[in-house]
């Protein structure tokens, strides 16, 4: 039984340096995918870095063009509000020529030159009697 009692032993022996090794082998295996993990993670974050740096640059292009753009609309607004004050004076200057070529009408309408008159021929008794 000694011979039974020892192999038991050593099976016992190989089972824990079996155990063990599997044990560090697992660990290794586990450590492995969490540095493979971790380098997918970088490189994730990388890539999101560069992504965050392009839209902040979009942005920033867009930010400029939408102050082009007010400046622009408000451009558009004087001049707008220029040609309307424009239209008004245009308007009274039309409103005051229209008036004073009436003014003229009537004036001249009242005024009218009168022909020479032949001065009046002396009465005859003829003509008294009609």
């Amino acid at each position: 039984m000694n011979l039974l009692q020892a192999l038991n032993k050593r099976l016992d022996g190989l089972k824990n340096d079996v155990g063990q090794s599997f044990d560090e082998l697992m660990a290794k295996e586990a450590a492995k995918g969490k540095q493979q993990k971790l380098a997918r993670l970088q490189a994730e974050l990388q890539q999101l870095g560069e992504y965050d740096r392009r839209l902040s640059n979009l942005l920033n292009l867009e930010d400029s063009e939408i102050v082009k753009l007010g400046r622009k609309q408000l451009d558009i607004q004087d001049l707008q509000r220029q040609v309307d004050l424009d239209q008004q004076m245009y308007d009274t200057l039309c409103l005051r020529l229209k008036e004073q070529q009436q003014s003229r009408s009537v004036e001249q309408a009242e005024v009218r030159t009168v022909p020479d008159a032949a001065p009046p021929e002396p009465a005859t008794r003829d003509d008294q009697n009609k």
